[in-house]
């Protein structure tokens, strides 16, 4: 499948890498998973009557994390013209909820350069997810969902003239760079292969990380982020170093308390 080119990917792989980025973002919401999750301390006994210390009415808070305010719901992620950000630090402890983002229309220009006439349509990016921080850790679980579409002339795709060899090199991520896309269908437009494709990234993680002169850094692998706290919102923005032959993408990330 070394014969799909896109000279080094069909471009949508820029997209999913949105997945990686948010992911810093979302994160973990569930409280019986959750770091020093506290057990309701009123648990009584088999007689009806209870034996442990009179429950004042309200819920539990452990002192040590930021008490999750329970799950994020689905937002949008913009596509287009995104908003200039700069950093400026500030304290990343607590309970944060996705709320929003940008990715830059930008992230195509390289592809549309070296395969004249890609054109991409119809992009929606959603993502939802929290983040749990304490002064050294942050538990995260994120879900990010893709859609687009993307017309490829043929002529990019050196000696492969059946769109369905596109389609199936997007599925099993024969692309270098690109990973695997849950759905991807090709068909023959002519001189163009009219590609829609779909795919759900979720991931957990949980890692230990520093914060310093407007840059987070976690660990398990390394990653940075340029970031800015501003009340209850945050705004940050990765500055990971992207690998050999991947795309870096430049996205603008929201959360919110």
């Amino acid at each position: 499948m070394e014969v799909l080119m896109l000279n080094r990917s069909v471009a949508l792989a820029v997209m999913v890498t949105l997945a990686g980025a948010v992911c810093w973002a979302g994160c973990s919401g569930d409280a019986g998973s959750a770091p020093g999750a506290v057990v309701d301390p009123d648990a009584g006994t088999p007689n009806g009557n209870d034996a442990g210390a009179e429950d004042s009415g309200g819920d539990p808070v452990d002192s040590g994390t930021p008490e999750d305010s329970g799950p994020a719901a689905t937002v949008d992620i913009t596509y287009g013209t995104c908003p200039t950000f700069t950093k400026c630090g500030g304290d990343i402890v607590g309970s944060w909820k996705v709320t929003g983002g940008c990715v830059s229309s930008d992230v195509f220009a390289e592809a549309k350069a070296q395969c004249d006439g890609l054109q991409e349509s119809d992009v929606v990016i959603k993502a939802s997810g929290t983040v749990v921080a304490t002064a050294t850790k942050v538990q995260r679980t994120t879900t990010l969902t893709l859609s687009g579409k993307v017309a490829v002339p043929k002529s990019c795709a050196q000696g492969v003239s059946n769109c369905a060899f596109i389609g199936a090199a997007l599925q099993s991520g024969a692309i270098p760079g690109a990973p695997k896309f849950d759905t991807a269908t090709c068909t023959d437009g002519g001189a163009l292969c009219n590609c829609t494709v779909a795919t759900t990234v979720d991931e957990k993680k949980d890692d230990a990380y520093t914060a310093a002169d407007g840059v987070v850094t976690t660990t398990d692998p390394t990653r940075t982020y340029d970031y800015c706290v501003d009340g209850n919102k945050m705004t940050y923005k990765e500055t990971t170093p992207p690998a050999q032959g991947a795309f870096a993408l430049p996205v603008i990330v929201e959360v919110g308390k």
